[in-house]
């Protein structure tokens, strides 16, 4: 876990009194007929007499680390920055290369680029992460930088507009061709395999008694670049998360996202566009938690770009959510029976702008309950004029507060070039392909 170190007033002065006591004891050696050698030998080493805890502490650079004496920092292979404990440690990072070994509680996984001409990247580049100690449950891997080669890119157009679909590609979209990486789970469910952008995302793993391993695997010249903070959770420790969810969050409000969705989006009259490329990876099948802060007694969603297309398909802008087909030509949103490949499963989703309303505390008479949310647009209804929008809020009072993200191999229907939105995911704005980037947000009770 991560905290700053202390150094306190009390252990200030213990330290101070011992420093007097020693420099006392060895002058009154000095007055005795010894060799200056055997004197010598009589002098303990000062860093044998000061002892602190290896807590964790703050590099110059910003870095986490843990403090240790700098023989400690060397003979563990770490690098100190800084110094720690008043001056007596250092604060020591763990950075590894590909091929080794960690059992610290807190380390890095760095590759700092790899541009046309240089060697190319060891792949397989595997780290291994063992427990810091019996009792560690999970592991969590932040993606400070991560940048790989993305996957194979749809596009989705306007529907039924003049641009031809290649129908072959349905097979291969999504896919990470060139470059990929999955977190093992030796006993275990494995991470999903991930490529292309992902600064800023994060998995939390339960941690393997045969350790744990992250292999990316790399084709190709392009640059690469990953920094990713690993730092073990003991199994009392909630910040780690529940066990099986690949990511967690905390706090009372932030944004969740599908991996490889694009941080940034183009200005258009209105606000923000998500690309026509935006891409969301195949074979995905995790768990994302958040914690039930003191007092909250629901969780809201709400796409963090609207986007659409007008009813006449003039104005069209790409929003923050689209996943799989809609049953009819024009793209809308769909729910439970009708998501079958790709789709977010919401347990006990309400829609919060609807007739009737979801209110915390009461589900109430007539207020029609999801769970699986999918097709172009994040919404949920029996009435289906609000299944073409996408400024709805959905919510659930299920706890604990957790989604589900599932998408299958295929992101269209392989040789189907018509732009039929019911035909082609990547027919008609938002696309299918897209993915999710979600605002969320807790709810008082």
């Amino acid at each position: 876990m991560c905290f700053f170190f202390t150094f306190t007033g009390f252990n200030a002065i213990a330290i101070i009194l011992l420093i007097l006591y020693y420099v006392t004891l060895s002058r009154g050696r000095r007055n005795k007929t010894l060799t200056d050698n055997s004197r010598e030998s009589k002098v303990f080493s000062f860093f044998q007499l000061v002892q602190f805890v290896n807590g964790p502490c703050n590099t110059t650079a910003g870095r986490q680390g843990a403090c240790f004496t700098p023989d400690e920092c060397l003979s563990r292979g770490g690098m100190g920055a800084g110094t720690c404990a008043a001056g007596f440690g250092v604060c020591c990072t763990f950075s590894l290369a590909c091929g080794a070994t960690s059992t610290e509680e807190c380390s890095f996984l760095m590759m700092n680029g790899m541009a046309p001409g240089m060697s190319p990247i060891p792949s397989p580049c595997v780290y291994t992460i063992c427990r810091s100690a019996p009792d560690i449950c999970r592991i969590r891997f932040d993606f400070l930088m991560f940048t790989l080669a993305g996957p194979a890119v749809g596009t989705t157009v306007r529907r039924n507009g003049p641009d031809i679909l290649d129908g072959t590609m349905g097979g291969t979209i999504g896919d990470c061709l060139m470059d990929s990486m999955t977190i093992t789970s030796p006993g275990g469910v494995s991470s999903p395999t991930i490529c292309g952008s992902n600064t800023g995302q994060h998995m939390v793993m339960d941690a393997s008694d045969a350790c744990n391993q992250v292999i990316f695997t790399t084709r190709g010249m392009e640059t690469r670049n990953w920094d990713i903070k690993v730092t073990q959770f003991a199994c009392a420790n909630d910040m780690g998360g529940p066990p099986g969810c690949l990511q967690y969050f905390n706090g009372m409000m932030g944004t969740v996202s599908s991996f490889n969705f694009p941080s940034g989006g183009a200005v258009v009259p209105g606000g923000m566009a998500v690309p026509a490329s935006a891409t969301h990876l195949s074979n995905q099948c995790y768990s994302i938690c958040f914690r039930q802060e003191p007092g909250q007694c629901a969780i809201c969603f709400a796409p963090v770009v609207a986007g659409g297309e007008s009813k006449m398909a003039e104005n069209m802008v790409q929003g923050s959510f689209g996943l799989s087909n809609p049953v009819k030509s024009r793209p809308r949103a769909e729910d439970n029976k009708d998501c079958l490949s790709d789709y977010l499963r919401i347990p006990g989703a309400q829609p919060k702008n609807d007739v009737n309303a979801f209110v915390v505390g009461s589900v109430g008479e007539g207020v029609p309950t999801f769970s699986k949310i999918c097709g172009r647009y994040f919404a949920v209804s029996n009435n289906g004029n609000k299944r073409f929008e996408n400024n709805q809020s959905i919510c659930t009072q299920r706890t604990p507060f957790r989604i589900d993200f599932k998408t299958d191999a295929d992101e269209m229907v392989t040789g189907t070039m018509t732009n039929m939105a019911m035909n082609n995911e990547q027919a008609g704005f938002p696309g299918g392909i897209v993915g999710f980037n979600l605002n969320w947000a807790l709810v008082s009770c």
